[in-house]
């Protein structure tokens, strides 16, 4: 019997245990093995790295978009041809947004992430807050966080304040909409010292007041937990929050119920980002992994295994149906994936990216360190220095 590897991410006890019984059932019907590794989000980059450069791991694996074009670069991804993409029916059974945004070539969507606001629909509805037009803008954000507040609320607003990527993807919303971007098109130099992205960030982080009762620094699991526990009003998360927080919540115990917890868009423009499925140069049966591809991305698989995993399904024909269709919170997350933007893929993404996450980072210390700061001083004493840095590689890069 042919003997594959997967390596997925995952955290704590979900992820494998759920996808194991589907892994069996593919073994059943094809009679190739899959053994699972599953990795932690945390140190996944390493591993894979060490993958790519010993040519001994997995055969198949799940990356992060931003990872591709790195894994590229080192020769490390087996390309998928035209007539293999073509007999599993792709690029047509995903959702065109998350297609255009992956590398077809070298990856293929497998489950799908969206940044979305949730909020506390009881409270908004005790403030006279309409919930339509609570988050559209920046200006109408910031607007129902002083209402909240004004009206009792002792935490409006929870967001991680301490070094997350996670800050990267909400940020991007306030950015984009003040018509902003990181990165110019052609990947020659970096935007966001412009005065739309300078305008965007500010935006953003002006909202420190409203959080200031919160623990610091503030992880992004604890963000979503302060509202999970009913002492948050409003906090930017993922689909995870929903499927692994709100569902289970005991509402015989908890304020927190799928009818006090309402979701929506940040802006109008949510981020929206893909986990990939990529097959590696040093497999010894390219055949099989293919198999396991088409199998991972089947309909049968999308409605099982993504919301187990705390994400979405990446395929049209899932997402058009029940419960993407009938029940409230799902509609907008579905709505989420097909207006949503992502970050670009190139080879010097993955630079830009760690060097804007740790410069974020030190953005929420500066300000938090200051009985009174200057938001706007400290984003251009932060990010300027590294936009020139940033600048000068990418040029002669």
């Amino acid at each position: 019997m042919t003997e594959l590897e997967l390596s997925i991410m995952a955290e704590g006890e979900y992820g494998g245990d759920s996808l194991r019984p589907l892994l069996d059932e593919f073994e059943a019907r094809y009679r190739i093995h899959v053994r699972l590794r599953v990795l932690s989000y945390e140190t996944a980059w390493q591993q894979l790295v060490k993958f790519a450069l010993y040519g001994h791991g997995p055969d198949v694996s799940q990356v992060g978009s931003t990872w591709i074009s790195n894994l590229v670069g080192m020769n490390a991804l087996r390309p998928f041809t035209d007539h293999e993409l073509a007999y599993g029916d792709m690029p047509s059974i995903f959702l065109p947004t998350i297609w255009q945004n992956s590398r077809p070539v070298w990856a293929v969507p497998w489950m799908a992430d969206v940044r979305l606001i949730y909020y506390r629909r009881d409270w908004l509805n005790q403030a006279g807050i309409d919930a339509a037009t609570a988050f559209d803008s920046p200006q109408s954000l910031d607007q129902t966080l002083a209402r909240l507040r004004a009206h009792g609320v002792a935490l409006p607003w929870a967001m991680p304040t301490e070094r997350t990527l996670l800050t990267m993807h909400s940020i991007a919303s306030w950015v984009w909409h003040a018509g902003g971007d990181f990165v110019r098109p052609d990947g020659k130099g970096v935007l966001f010292t412009t005065d739309e992205t300078l305008k965007g960030l500010r935006a953003y982080f002006d909202l420190y007041p409203y959080l200031l009762s919160a623990p610091r620094p503030l992880g992004d699991p604890q963000a979503s937990d302060l509202l999970l526990t009913g002492q948050a009003a409003v906090t930017l998360s993922g689909p995870w929050t929903w499927l692994e927080g709100v569902l289970s919540q005991d509402s015989a115990s908890s304020p927190i119920t799928p009818t006090t917890v309402g979701l929506a868009l940040p802006l109008g423009i949510p981020f929206s980002g893909s986990e990939y499925l990529v097959v590696w140069e040093s497999t010894g049966h390219p055949a099989a992994a293919l198999q396991l591809i088409y199998f991972l991305t089947s309909h049968q698989v999308q409605v099982a295994y993504p919301r187990s995993a705390g994400l979405l399904p990446v395929r049209h024909d899932v997402l058009s149906g029940p419960p993407f269709t009938d029940d409230p919170a799902y509609q907008v997350m579905a709505r989420a994936l097909g207006v949503g933007r992502s970050f670009p893929l190139f080879t010097r993404w993955g630079l830009i990216e760690d060097h804007l996450v740790d410069a974020l980072g030190q953005i929420w210390a500066d300000i938090l360190s200051q009985p009174d700061p200057d938001v706007g001083a400290i984003l251009r004493g932060q990010l300027e220095p590294l936009a020139h840095r940033l600048n000068l590689s990418l040029a002669t890069g």
